[in-house]
């Protein structure tokens, strides 16, 4: 009963996150009346706004450390990384390489990220991808934290 209460919890915060993301997504990218997609940060940019961040407590640190790595371990690892955040806030973004929305939205997470760094715990989960795209991906679009593979 509590194991399911703290999933449903979860997912409704993952949902809850995504959501707001692409809320403020459509608003920055429809904002200045170009329709332009928001462009992704450099991997210079990334680095530079996690070092900019205030004091970042441990367990965040940890993720900061692992940024833009693909870990393996699949459910039973991220599970393991999710229990060792407890207390601290997570967004967790599900994503593929061949996803066409992913594509669209990682530029928000990547900022999203950098902006709450000393406060949110962010993880992905790279779903249905081969290694080799999931990295080339990662490569254009480098996020300050890891992500499991699905």
């Amino acid at each position: 009963m509590l194991r399911s209460r703290r999933r449903a919890l979860l997912a409704a915060a993952a949902l809850a996150a995504v959501v707001a993301a692409v809320a403020i997504g459509l608003t920055q990218t429809s904002g200045g009346g170009s329709g332009e997609e928001l462009r992704p940060l450099t991997a210079r940019q990334v680095r530079a706004g996690i070092a900019d961040a205030a004091p970042v407590p441990e367990p965040i640190a940890e993720l900061h450390a692992q940024a833009n790595a693909i870990l393996p371990g699949g459910r039973s690892a991220l599970d393991a990384r999710l229990r060792a955040l407890r207390g601290t806030p997570v967004v967790l973004n599900v994503w593929g390489a061949w996803c066409v929305p992913c594509r669209a939205e990682l530029p928000l997470f990547q900022r999203a990220a950098i902006d709450n760094a000393g406060r949110v715990a962010f993880l992905g989960v790279d779903t249905e991808d081969a290694a080799s795209a999931a990295h080339r991906f990662l490569r254009q679009v480098p996020v300050p934290y890891p992500s499991y593979q699905d």
